[in-house]
């Protein structure tokens, strides 16, 4: 295979991977955007309590729930992209 055919093959890699992981990802802030809590969060600002504030807006376990599938994207584009290049490298 020619460079512009690996180059061909890993661009269209890129081009289906690409969309599915910017759609997992604004999933994730739509997810992560509706669980705010506006209450605690309008109370924590009116008392200038920025940490309760954080806490309001997200916790880490909440995080790591709504970008689970963000991190599964990334690792199946890392996998499959590592693939691509060991083929590729295979053939050198």
């Amino acid at each position: 295979m020619s460079r512009q055919e690996d180059h061909a093959e890993l661009s269209a890699l890129a081009d289906t991977l690409e969309p599915q992981m910017e759609a997992r990802f604004l999933r994730a802030a739509d997810r992560l955007r509706a669980s705010v809590d506006l209450d605690r969060l309008t109370l924590a600002l009116a008392k200038g309590d920025v940490d309760a504030a954080m806490r309001a807006v997200v916790t880490d376990q909440r995080l790591r729930e709504v970008m689970e599938p963000v991190e599964t994207a990334i690792k199946t584009a890392l996998v499959r992209g590592g693939h691509l290049g060991a083929r590729q490298l295979n053939r050198l």
